[in-house]
């Protein structure tokens, strides 16, 4: 966000005045960001998946029909063999102030994630 504000990517939007007399705030246009970071996730696997490089998929992977998209998408690619790595959702909250997760060191040494 902060690289594209410096880059005047968004100028034209944060120029606009609104009815209530202020502009766009730059946080307004997180949605734009996410959207465009969704394409370049989606274009980079893409690419991934044609050279048959090992990839990490990782997210909720809570929207409909995504699932059986990334299995179609694996198997065309003449994948072979997935791991999907779980979570409980009763831990979640202690997957975002587990050191060893948040570290990106692997297991959880406290044995919560597996």
């Amino acid at each position: 966000m902060r690289d594209a504000l410096e880059r005047g990517f968004y100028d034209d939007l944060l120029g606009i005045e609104l009815t209530d007399g202020r502009g766009v705030m730059p946080r307004e246009v997180a949605t734009l960001v996410h959207t465009g970071s969704t394409v370049i996730v989606d274009a980079v696997t893409e690419r991934c998946l044609a050279a048959g490089e090992n990839i990490v998929l990782e997210g909720t992977f809570s929207w409909p029909g995504l699932g059986r998209r990334l299995l179609s998408d694996l198997a065309e690619a003449d994948y072979q063999k997935l791991t999907i790595l779980l979570c409980r959702s009763a831990e979640r909250d202690h997957q975002g102030s587990c050191p060893e997760l948040v570290a990106g060191l692997g297991d959880c040494s406290a044995n919560h994630c597996r």
